[in-house]
């Protein structure tokens, strides 16, 4: 008789096995590492550093925004620009 756990195996990996938890991992590695070196090597304040990171946080979803509003050809800012002797786009 097997135990219930065993045999639901297979449809639960393990946790590292897992790409997203590897991912997470390595990005949170990356982050870390790149404030202590900040801090320690460039001497940065840890408010100094708080203040990059959340520009870079609004950089990043200000362009993850764009790409997504603008993938598939739906972007209007795009198409609003007319060349001298083009037919305006019609879609």
């Amino acid at each position: 008789m097997m135990r219930d756990s065993y045999a639901d195996r297979h449809r639960h990996p393990p946790l590292l096995e897992s790409a997203e938890i590897v991912v997470a991992l390595v990005l949170m590695s990356a982050c870390w590492l790149a404030w202590y070196v900040a801090r320690e090597r460039y001497h940065l304040t840890s408010r100094q550093l708080a203040e990059l990171a959340t520009y870079l946080i609004i950089m990043v979803s200000a362009l993850t925004g764009t790409a997504v509003l603008c993938t598939g050809g739906n972007c209007s800012c795009m198409h609003s620009q007319k060349t001298p002797g083009q037919e305006p786009i019609r879609g």
